[in-house]
């Protein structure tokens, strides 16, 4: 499951069941689909994210980089 908020995420008390993997952030995400071949499609994300931060996906883990 991914939550994603560009204005902001808050979780007070919060708590996830059955969920394999989440992500909370203040990025925008978009979603992009190939057609490999007919019936069968392949779904990338896309984090968008502002001047001064470097994002980088690495197997299940999301890292967050200040560069600034």
């Amino acid at each position: 499951m991914i939550l994603a908020n560009p204005n902001g995420v808050t979780v007070d008390g919060g708590s996830f069941t059955n969920t394999g993997h989440v992500a909370l952030s203040t990025v925008k995400v978009s979603f992009s689909d190939l057609t490999i071949a007919t019936g069968v499609m392949q779904r990338s994300r896309n984090h968008s994210v502002g001047r001064g931060y470097r994002r980088a996906m690495h197997g299940d883990r999301f890292r967050a980089d200040d560069d600034a």
